[in-house]
């Protein structure tokens, strides 16, 4: 028994999860005959200093993971031990992402300096992502919640990996 069908919300259950399918397939029609983006996604570290320390990734076992591969991107964590594994200055720089996208959830839910966390990525001049100046910062009051809604981060990573592309149509 589904949770919809507990709560006589089948109907709306069947139309989100069709608008989710529609929007998977849109993106990955578009991105299908694009290189995969070599992308670290950043879920945590700390905010309040002028320098990364550890920060905690997306592994390869993680719902991050997953919309990347769907929106063209590939991991640039590739072990596979650890669901969210940690890592330093060092790490980043040896993965040497050509993307890095740090999901925070809203403003309004953390007292965190935007521009101070930008400058700590920038920090990192020896990576491709910070040269290319491809490091981005996700603020959705959804972006740290694995439910349905997550599925809105699928078009914004596919657009910040795949820039070159028309993405007008999709929402």
């Amino acid at each position: 028994v589904s949770i919809a069908q507990l709560t006589g919300q089948q109907q709306q259950a069947t139309a989100l999860l069709d608008d989710i399918h529609q929007t998977i397939e849109q993106v990955q029609q578009k991105v299908t005959e694009q290189p995969p983006v070599k992308t670290l996604i950043s879920i945590a570290h700390y905010v309040n200093s002028e320098k990364l320390d550890i920060v905690y990734i997306a592994g390869q076992q993680d719902f991050y993971n997953d919309l990347l591969q769907l929106a063209g991107g590939i991991n640039a964590y590739n072990g596979n031990r650890i669901k969210v594994p940690s890592v330093s200055e060092e790490g980043i720089i040896r993965m040497n992402p050509d993307v890095i996208i740090d999901i925070f959830p809203e403003a309004d839910d953390h007292h965190s300096d935007m521009n101070l966390v930008r400058q700590q990525w920038l920090k990192l001049d020896a990576v491709s992502a910070v040269q290319q100046q491809r490091v981005h910062i996700i603020e959705r009051d959804y972006a740290s919640i694995p439910g349905p809604r997550v599925f809105r981060l699928l078009p914004e990573i596919a657009r910040l990996l795949h820039p070159e592309l028309d993405w007008s149509d999709i929402e």
